[in-house]
């Protein structure tokens, strides 16, 4: 995900093409987590596959970028929908939280990389938290974010 300052199309699809590059001043604008991308999902949507915002932000979007028929399409959040998953994930609890991963753990989902432990809580609530912390930063500065699972 990389967040930014304007939803212009064709400057993000040059960018998304490889046109434009994207050099953020600050690294902190981007944020890769593709192996627990599904996990992450999961624990904000109580879903496996549901795209519906704010809870499917990880695979909803406003705007569906189709640059190559091969990948996943990128997909835009807009700042509103920025702030609005913002206030879902600050709304998710600990012990919805811990629920999901439970419900990982005992196998009854279909969720890439979620053959989990409960040793690996932890870790996979520290990036949960990372991802609150970016997206608010983002709602913070009226911020759109770009996002890609592939």
């Amino acid at each position: 995900m990389a967040q930014l300052d304007s939803l212009d199309s064709e400057t993000c699809q040059a960018f998304l093409i490889g046109l434009e590059p994207f050099l953020p001043k600050d690294p902190t604008l981007i944020l890769d987590f593709i192996d627990s991308w599904h996990i992450v999902h999961f624990l904000s949507s109580g879903t496996e596959w549901d795209r519906d915002l704010p809870g499917g932000f990880i695979l909803g979007g406003d705007y569906w970028l189709q640059w190559d028929k091969d990948t996943e399409p990128m997909t835009i959040l807009s700042s509103e929908v920025v702030k609005a998953v913002s206030a879902h994930l600050r709304n998710l609890n600990d012990e919805t939280i811990d629920a999901r991963l439970q419900e990982m753990a005992k196998g009854n989902t279909e969720i890439y990389h979620a053959e989990i432990t409960e040793s690996e809580f932890p870790a996979l609530k520290a990036i949960l938290s990372q991802i609150r912390n970016f997206v608010d930063m983002a709602a913070q500065n009226d911020q759109a974010i770009v996002k890609e699972i592939g």
